[in-house]
């Protein structure tokens, strides 16, 4: 693969990974011993499961994120931000290694996630500096006006009603 660019070697590899969590979650035995969240069945047919989900979205998202935390830190490194929709707090953790003055709360609507997101947070020390809290973007639990800077990384596609979550926002 010498001379292809980066992207398309990670979107080959994603693909083989693909293949691969196909493979066994059409095999019953291998589903069963080596599933354990990797492969999950939804209405008879295989998908990639919780936690292989999260195992490819850390990797491949890990640069968008390096870049997206230098691009806000880089004109705004103190004061009160709010992600929402923040996912397992990558993004987060590189915000706050980079922008000590900076205290992030990130809003995040499943429980899971949000557990998570606190363990990474913690595990890089910087429970302090970041917050996790559990909420749904468009409903954002927070006065008007308590942030300097909102942001949302990747988090958009998911969102129902993407009007009602930047009204949100925009308070």
């Amino acid at each position: 693969m010498v001379g292809l660019p980066v992207g398309f070697k990670r979107g080959l590899l994603v693909s083989r990974a693909i293949t691969l969590v196909v493979g066994v979650a059409a095999n019953r035995r291998w589903r069963t011993s080596l599933g354990g969240g990797l492969v999950e069945m939804a209405q008879g047919m295989p998908m990639v499961g919780a936690r292989l989900q999260a195992i490819l979205a850390d990797q491949l998202m890990d640069g968008i994120h390096k870049a997206v935390a230098e691009d806000i830190t880089a004109g705004f490194s103190s004061g009160e931000l709010l992600d929402v929709g923040s996912g397992r707090g990558l993004l987060e953790v590189d915000i706050g290694r980079r922008a000590r003055d900076l205290q992030v709360t990130t809003l995040e609507s499943s429980s899971d996630v949000v557990q998570v997101a606190e363990a990474r947070i913690n595990a890089a020390g910087l429970g302090r500096q970041l917050k996790v809290a559990r909420g749904e973007p468009d409903d954002i639990p927070f006065p008007d006006a308590s942030f300097d800077l909102v942001v949302s990384a990747g988090a958009l596609h998911r969102w129902d009603e993407p009007e009602a979550v930047l009204g949100e926002i925009h308070r």
